[in-house]
């Protein structure tokens, strides 16, 4: 027997201690009060205490004893100390990598190969499908010329089809002009969020990070109804169940019945994945968009999606449900907690901010407003002195920012269940979904 307690018992020195941990971490700040900080000691003091074999009882009453004093504020931290903890995590993180990046070389190197002979198979079968494209459009814009010709129609005529007549996948032209401010700051955000949009793979060292691609896997999404239940009661719900089948595409997600929501919330526990499929959900738009503007730039015509590779579709890879969108704002509302409460004017400010020039005109466009960890959000002190310039209209609902409620905007809103379970929602202009586990 490893402890003297009873560990059958639903609630024993393991699962309290477990627990401790996870308020630790997912704590919306990194300070405790006095009161939770000494019941987090006494339950780890349990746990020590609980120790029953022999190899064990040494460490654990040394440990025991630092913990009494860390309780009590006589717990002396000497530079030597933090020395030797920084040089022992060095070592051994350092000795991991190794072991790692030995492991998994060989596998690394012989995918590396197999991936790029993938790669450069597609890309030739890609470009001969494009050439094939492209010598068909030649070929009919050719005939309807000289068709237009023969009937004696003029140049104007000729260069004025419409749309109907543009061949199939050929490049559509950018609703603003290149050297626009909005065109500017399409390019920003694409920019940013390629170069930024990243997913940390150690808890340790948040600084640790790959791309996100090579570790996503698509979470469980479902859809929660007015009369659904979820775990903190949200939205007033009775108990029936949640709906059967994951959510798997963009166009699901952001439309009821062929039309746009305007309001779409995300609730999850914490570490479930929602500022990860945020994150997915920026980089699909970047690259939709990005695709856009290498046709249009070299006038290349795109192929056309057959039923066949459409069935082969992973989950949430329907890009052309994001072309529909001309920006997509990406805001971390835990970084304007306490300061700003309008959501348009955190974008007006993060744009003014990488010296763009700012056009209220895009709030006329097809616009995504993603806002995640709205549960780390808290309203700013009114009380307090405010710039000049800063305007509050929240009235009496202050638990969450303000948003832009227009048909051309969608905002999706992330949050931990807490957060949302007692909000009035629309059943027409909102819907509420939970990310949990990954999708089957």
């Amino acid at each position: 027997m490893y402890f003297t307690e009873d560990l059958t018992i639903k609630e024993n020195v393991c699962t309290k201690a477990r627990d401790v941990g996870r308020d630790v971490r997912h704590a919306p700040s990194n300070a405790l009060t006095q009161l939770d900080s000494d019941a987090a000691i006494d339950t780890l003091v349990a746990l020590l205490q609980s120790l029953n074999h022999v190899d064990h009882q040494a460490a654990s009453k040394s440990s025991v004893d630092k913990l009494t004093q860390l309780k009590n504020n006589t717990l002396a931290i000497t530079d030597e100390d933090v020395t030797k903890i920084l040089e022992t995590f060095k070592e051994s993180l350092t000795k991991e990598i190794k072991r790692i990046l030995l492991n998994e070389k060989d596998k690394l190197v012989i995918t590396m190969d197999n991936t790029g002979k993938s790669i450069t198979a597609e890309i030739n079968k890609a470009g001969e499908e494009q050439i094939a494209i492209i010598k068909r459009t030649h070929k009919e814009n050719s005939g309807i010329k000289s068709e237009l010709e023969t009937k004696g129609s003029d140049s104007d005529q000729d260069s004025g089809r419409t749309g109907n007549d543009i061949a199939p996948g050929a490049s559509i032209e950018s609703p603003f002009k290149r050297d626009s401010p909005l065109c500017k700051i399409k390019a920003w955000l694409i920019e940013q969020y390629q170069s930024n949009c990243v997913a940390p793979v150690s808890m340790l060292d948040p600084d640790i990070d790959v791309p996100l691609e090579r570790i996503y896997v698509p979470p469980s999404i479902k859809e929660l109804k007015r009369g659904q239940e979820d775990r903190c009661g949200g939205i007033e719900t009775d108990n029936t169940s949640r709906g059967k089948t994951d959510v798997s595409c963009y166009k699901e997600l952001l439309h009821r019945d062929g039309n746009q929501i305007n309001t779409i919330y995300i609730q999850g526990d914490p570490g479930c994945g929602k500022t990860t499929f945020s994150t997915k959900l920026v980089l699909d738009w970047c690259n939709a968009h990005s695709e856009n503007i290498i046709s249009t730039e070299t006038n290349i015509p795109t192929m056309t999606t057959s039923s066949k590779e459409t069935s082969k579709e992973t989950h949430f890879s329907d890009l052309d449900a994001l072309r529909d969108y001309t920006f997509l704002f990406f805001v971390s509302l835990r970084d304007y907690s306490g300061s700003m409460c309008n959501v348009s004017q955190m974008v007006e400010y993060a744009i003014k901010s990488n010296k763009l020039p700012w056009d209220d005109s895009v709030w006329e466009h097809k616009c995504v407003v993603l806002t995640d960890a709205a549960d780390e959000w808290y309203h700013p002190d009114l009380s307090s002195p405010r710039p000049c310039d800063y305007a509050c209209t929240c009235g009496k609902d202050q638990s969450m920012p303000q948003y832009l409620q227009r048909k051309n905007i969608t905002n999706i809103i992330t949050a931990r269940p807490w957060k949302l379970a007692n909000r009035r929602m629309s059943d027409s202009l909102t819907r509420m979904f939970q990310i949990s586990g990954v999708a089957n």
